[in-house]
């Protein structure tokens, strides 16, 4: 249960970093080096925000994580027309999700966008358990965890848009969503894991 103290925490964070902003504080930069390995990125990110003293250990918190595409990309599934029951909506989405990123079903969870429009986002299940445990040691309940580009594609301007696409860069990926013509969308996310001139390239390969 939420206690009377309970104070917003907002957390957006990538491969590069994070910005962490406590109520109505000014949000605050934690920056990765270069040299920390894929899979201690998260692990060295709570130890560097128990570093700067941002939580306060009487207080409890409503945390919601905004995560970078690198984190949890954008995907685009397809569902023949004889399947309309929606957990085997789901399996398909994650068998996408799964094979995209080169993995096992089990090894994501997927969110599926109710509207039917082929949408899904796949985060690490590893990721996922780091911050749920981070934050039962942080007297953290998490309120939300979602993809930047979906906040992006949630906005009014993004909503209100007579645009056909959308695309939402953070500072490790880009993604790219696209409405067809039958009204699903068509979705991919593009790392920032190479140099400069190949992430550019690889995003206008993906617009084109």
């Amino acid at each position: 249960m939420w206690s009377v103290w309970s104070e917003p925490l907002d957390l957006y964070v990538g491969p590069s970093g994070a910005l962490v902003k406590v109520g109505k504080s000014d949000a605050v930069e934690i920056a990765h080096s270069g040299d920390t390995p894929p899979d201690r990125r998260l692990e060295r990110l709570f130890e560097d925000i128990a570093s700067a003293n941002l939580l306060s250990v009487t207080r409890s918190y409503r945390l919601r994580i905004s995560l970078s595409g690198a984190y949890c990309p954008g995907v685009a599934y397809s569902v023949p027309a004889q399947v309309t029951r929606w957990g085997e909506i789901c399996e398909i989405a994650s068998a996408t999700a799964a094979a995209t990123d080169g993995t096992s079903a089990d090894q994501v969870v997927c969110e599926v966008d109710t509207s039917g429009r082929g949408l899904a986002g796949a985060v690490s299940t590893m990721v996922l358990r780091q911050f749920h445990d981070w934050a039962k040691l942080n007297r953290c309940t998490i309120v939300s965890i979602q993809p930047l580009w979906a906040n992006a594609a949630q906005s009014r301007i993004a909503t209100r848009s007579v645009a056909a696409g959308l695309l939402v860069q953070d500072p490790d990926a880009t993604t790219v969503l696209v409405e067809q013509i039958d009204g699903r969308f068509a979705a991919a996310t593009v790392i920032r894991n190479v140099g400069e001139a190949e992430f550019q390239a690889k995003v206008r390969r993906l617009l084109v």
